[in-house]
């Protein structure tokens, strides 16, 4: 793959028939020409990131598809990678628009270098009196220093970007926190996905 390309990852998921997603960059680092580019960083995102959204995510979740594209330096088609499995919480989760707020920032943190996901699935017994439990601090913040250092799969080796619409840039994600109370999401926020 060519240093420097960077892979929109799309990762679409369904709680109580609702669909969700929650779109990752990935740049790659390292240049390895003559493999399938796009597999490779689908493979790197599945066996790195996936596991750590999965330890915040209900076992209601149902894991669908990762929608892969590939947006710099030129966009190429959509490639549609099959998931299967479910978050690695038991117990009964929150309504699909009740999400963790996972905020990340590159460089300052400036208005243009930060943003959030939106993840839903949240188990009940996560909640108490409208906070998020201590308990559930651990894999969010598992989850932060995943997404915010080198991702390493099979020698191939990438880093979570942020994308800036208004500069029409990209950055490295440094850092990340996750709200303590959880986020209503609506029909137009990110976090719900219209694909169904």
């Amino acid at each position: 793959m060519s240093a420097g390309d960077i892979f929109s990852q799309t990762l679409v998921y369904v709680i109580e028939t609702v669909s969700c997603a929650n779109t990752f960059f990935l740049e790659a680092i390292d240049d390895d020409p003559g493999t399938d580019d796009e597999l490779s960083a689908f493979n790197a995102f599945e066996a790195e990131v996936l596991p750590a959204i999965k330890d915040i995510q209900s076992s209601e979740v149902e894991y669908e598809c990762v929608l892969s594209r590939r947006v710099k330096p030129t966009t190429a088609p959509n490639r549609v990678f099959s998931l299967t499995g479910n978050g690695a919480v038991t117990g009964e989760s929150l309504p699909a628009n009740v999400a963790m707020n996972v905020r990340h920032f590159s460089e300052i943190g400036n208005i243009n270098q930060r943003g959030r996901w939106f993840f839903s699935g949240l188990n009940e017994l996560r909640v108490f009196e409208g906070r998020i439990v201590e308990a559930h601090d651990t894999p969010l913040n598992d989850l932060i220093t995943v997404v915010s250092n080198p991702i390493i799969n099979a020698s191939h080796e990438y880093r979570m970007k942020h994308f800036s619409k208004k500069l029409d840039q990209f950055f490295d994600i440094a850092n990340g926190a996750s709200s303590p109370i959880p986020t209503k999401v609506r029909n137009r926020t990110p976090g719900i996905c219209s694909i169904s």
